[in-house]
């Protein structure tokens, strides 16, 4: 796992550089600079839904794989997950 972990992060710190460097000489096509043809555009409500989407299922995932290195009582590690999950979304609102 921490393997695959470095391998991922090395490819995303790969990325990032060229495509840095790219967005100085072009527009991100969102917001005032939407293009026809870059792809589907999307509203804004369900497009914010779609962005968090992964904040909110990949820790329930990861949570779900690795429980069973958990103790057997996670009834509070189950709240605290539960509160910061809810807290996240509720800035969202605020």
């Amino acid at each position: 796992m921490e393997l695959l972990y470095s391998v991922l992060l090395l490819i995303e710190f790969c990325l990032a550089i060229p495509i840095f460097i790219l967005l100085f000489f072009m527009r991100a096509p969102y917001g005032k600079f939407l293009k026809k043809g870059w792809g589907a555009e999307i509203q804004a409500t369900p497009a914010w839904v779609l962005m968090e989407l992964p904040a909110f299922i990949i820790p329930l995932i990861f949570f779900s794989l690795f429980r069973k290195n958990q103790p057997t009582d996670i009834s509070g590690v189950s709240r605290n997950l539960a509160a910061a999950l809810l807290n996240k979304s509720s800035e969202r609102f605020s």
